[in-house]
């Protein structure tokens, strides 16, 4: 199976526990429907479909032995490491969206699809033998796919390996890389939510990018070059090292969301050690490696190209801000976001008006900037018509992406 056709596949739902991402292209051969047995043959590969369905998942590990199994195809190239993902989250009722995996199961006169699916369902054996079968998935291709990055913490990721991924995708395994050690995502909800989702996730609220190892630091910078390569932005958060001491290009900011760019301008005073008293920034690069903010009541030292630096990102920013209620978007000027930055850029419409968040994140967001103004006595009447268009531009555009965003992988 190609790889072009395996990512084709692959792009199927990030949201709820319906999440599927199944992993083939071609109609599967019907596996056998027999439960008639009680317990599952002696050699596996006399009767894999009738040894995977029945095997003791909840009490026991696959071992090495019977996991040679899951290294084989079945049907048309549809790996029995997948087979068996679907059986152990299927035992449980899972309903998945991947058109393969679902007709797999209905196949199954044991199951019972269950809209309340939880990941919390699963014992300690069963996620150890997920973690088997994903491995086993991992270790059939020489290129990393979205829950593969556990098995990608000791060897490099090149960029030739990533020419065929989405960018949601890119997105997805670039955040992985930490999630793996329990960083949460408060900026990003339906990051959050993905991960959240996953039944090897556990949030860490002391989360320390310094356990990073060379190699997941070395995928994290590979990946995101990735992703700025996808949308064509020059500049993307923790680039700004690596880019060097050079003065910053206006073209380079042409594709940056306004988040985007409050982070890079907020990223030269973090280089040189600088401290925020702005929550959701501090935030944000603590999570940073590199990130060694001076003694408290020290104030960074900026450079005069540091200045210029931050007075041209300031520009660009300003400009995209007042061009919200001022000229008209189309949805072409927003290719390469996400849902996230679409969401946060139409919200910055209501901010504008002084609209109060119910959510945490977004009024702590928009209360660290000078322009806002809390208004108790919000409405939607205070909208102009070109700020009303945007919003509903922003809006159709924010719709269309979390669809695309519904297309992750698994892990």
């Amino acid at each position: 199976m190609t790889r072009s056709a395996l990512a084709a596949a692959l792009l199927l739902s990030l949201v709820a526990p319906t999440m599927v991402f199944g992993q083939c292209v071609k109609k599967p051969t019907k596996p056998a429907t027999t439960q008639k047995k009680a317990n599952p043959p002696k050699d596996p590969l006399s009767d894999p479909d009738s040894f995977l369905q029945n095997f003791p998942y909840r009490t026991r590990l696959l071992n090495e032995d019977e996991q040679q199994i899951l290294k084989e195809d079945f049907g048309d190239d549809l790996s029995y490491a997948m087979y068996a993902r679907a059986v152990i989250f299927g035992k449980h009722g899972r309903i998945f969206v991947d058109p393969h995996i679902k007709e797999i199961l209905t196949y199954f006169k044991w199951y019972k699809p269950n809209p309340k699916f939880s990941n919390s369902m699963l014992n300690e054996k069963e996620r150890e033998n997920l973690d088997i079968v994903r491995g086993a998935e991992a270790a059939s291709r020489s290129w990393p796919m979205p829950g593969d990055m556990r098995w990608w913490r000791d060897k490099y990721v090149l960029k030739e390996m990533l020419n065929q991924d989405s960018l949601v995708q890119l997105h997805v395994m670039h955040a992985e890389v930490e999630a793996v050690h329990g960083k949460t995502f408060p900026d990003e909800p339906l990051i959050q939510k993905y991960f959240n989702e996953r039944y090897w996730y556990k949030p860490s609220a002391h989360y320390d990018p310094k356990k990073l190892n060379a190699y997941e630091r070395a995928n994290m910078a590979e990946l995101a070059k990735a992703e700025a390569k996808k949308t064509g932005q020059g500049l993307v958060p923790g680039s700004l090292l690596a880019y060097g001491e050079k003065p910053i290009k206006p073209e380079l900011l042409a594709r940056a969301s306004l988040y985007d760019l409050r982070l890079l301008r907020n990223e030269i005073y973090a280089i040189r050690g600088g401290r925020f008293q702005t929550k959701w920034i501090q935030d944000h690069f603590d999570t940073e490696d590199w990130y060694a903010p001076l003694p408290k009541g020290q104030t960074p030292k900026l450079s005069s190209l540091d200045e210029k630096n931050i007075a041209t990102i300031l520009k660009k920013e300003n400009e995209l801000h007042l061009a919200l209620s001022s000229k008209k978007l189309n949805a072409v000027s927003l290719t390469g976001m996400l849902s996230d930055d679409a969401g946060r850029l139409r919200n910055e419409i209501f901010a504008r008006r002084g609209k109060i968040f119910k959510d945490k994140w977004l009024q702590s967001y928009f209360a660290s900037m000078p322009w806002y103004k809390a208004n108790p006595n919000y409405s939607d009447k205070l909208l102009t018509s070109i700020e009303r268009s945007n919003i509903k531009t922003i809006a159709k555009f924010e719709d269309e992406a979390r669809a695309d965003e519904r297309n992750m992988a698994e892990g």
